[in-house]
């Protein structure tokens, strides 16, 4: 510690584990090396300047809550980002790493106690679960945290979400209507017609957002209403 010129300096210490030497405006400190098992902290005041010295103990305690995280996500909405609380001994530094490049942690100290936040994203991922680990060390003493990470697709939009076809007997025939598929990314679709072979739809399979032509044939169907799902 340096204090200024002309400062007056007047150290005083009621913590056992630390010793100082003054030479100048410097004050020189030691610390013991038999350690707490769980730290201990002392403090130097200085011209009424109290300075705080932390030693972490030989086995120093780590704890985290929640110790697993679960999120949700389609493949381009990023899930909300949650939180794990991180205690100590207070004022130890700790280091943290994820092994996961869909993962990334921010924290608001990096003294204990602290807050971590985690947020994940869906970028380059595909449909499927997902599982990483997020390690916390401080003092030599490591703690895991779990995460699970699940991405599920996109639900199709159609536009419309129903056609109607109307014929009479006899008369002209109107066969054909239009269906848009839309979808935030591009990705394939798929369709399926009802088992009845009146419904036809054109292209089979496309990438969205697609425009699909669908077509019925009234031939040898009698008066009535028949419906058929489509997908």
């Amino acid at each position: 510690m340096i204090t200024g010129a002309g400062c007056p300096i007047v150290p005083m210490t009621t913590s056992g584990f630390l010793t100082f030497m003054l030479s100048g405006n410097t004050v020189n400190y030691t610390v013991g090396s038999e350690r707490d098992v769980q730290g201990r902290t002392g403090t130097i005041t200085v011209g009424g300047q109290p300075f705080t010295v932390f030693q972490g103990g030989t086995n120093p305690r780590l704890t985290v809550q929640p110790q697993r995280l679960v999120f949700f996500s389609n493949t381009v909405t990023a899930p909300p980002s949650q939180t794990v609380n991180i205690e100590g001994d207070d004022g130890s530094f700790f280091d943290i790493s994820v092994d996961v490049p869909w993962a990334k942690v921010s924290r608001d100290s990096t003294q204990l106690p602290a807050t971590l936040t985690v947020t994940v994203s869906p970028v380059g991922l595909k449909f499927g679960d997902y599982n990483g680990t997020i390690t916390v060390n401080s003092g030599g003493t490591t703690t895991v945290i779990f995460l699970r990470y699940t991405v599920f697709g996109l639900r199709l939009i159609p536009s419309p979400t129903q056609l109607t076809f109307t014929y009479v007997i006899g008369g002209p025939l109107r066969r054909r209507s239009s269906l848009r598929s839309s979808r935030r990314i591009r990705s394939p679709s798929r369709r399926r017609a009802g088992a009845a072979g009146f419904v036809s739809v054109s292209p089979g399979t496309g990438t969205t957002p697609q425009v699909f032509n669908v077509s019925v044939d009234p031939t040898n169907k009698t008066a009535g209403t028949y419906r058929r799902a489509w997908w």
